[in-house]
């Protein structure tokens, strides 16, 4: 796979973790949009801006796959429950 496409598969699996794209829009602030994170989960490669953005939320560079030096967001944890 390229690199492209293994950081379109994590995204996906990170909007699956977070429950849905509305709980992941809201996680990140709108920003990117909720349209931007759906046409990415269709598989629309980013723009350079967006996945540079992203990148910290993901865990991985979307330049060359590497894993991203810290991630932003612990999505794949349930915050809100206590």
């Amino acid at each position: 796979m390229s690199e492209a496409a293994d950081f379109i598969a994590a995204l996906k699996r990170k909007i699956a973790a977070a429950g849905g794209l509305r709980s992941l829009d809201r996680k990140l602030g709108g920003n990117p949009s909720k349209a931007t994170l759906s046409r990415l989960q269709n598989g629309h490669p980013p723009d350079m801006d967006t996945a540079r953005a992203l990148g910290p939320v993901v865990g991985m560079c979307p330049c060359c796959g590497r894993p991203w030096p810290r991630a932003r967001l612990a999505l794949s944890e349930n915050t809100d429950a206590r």
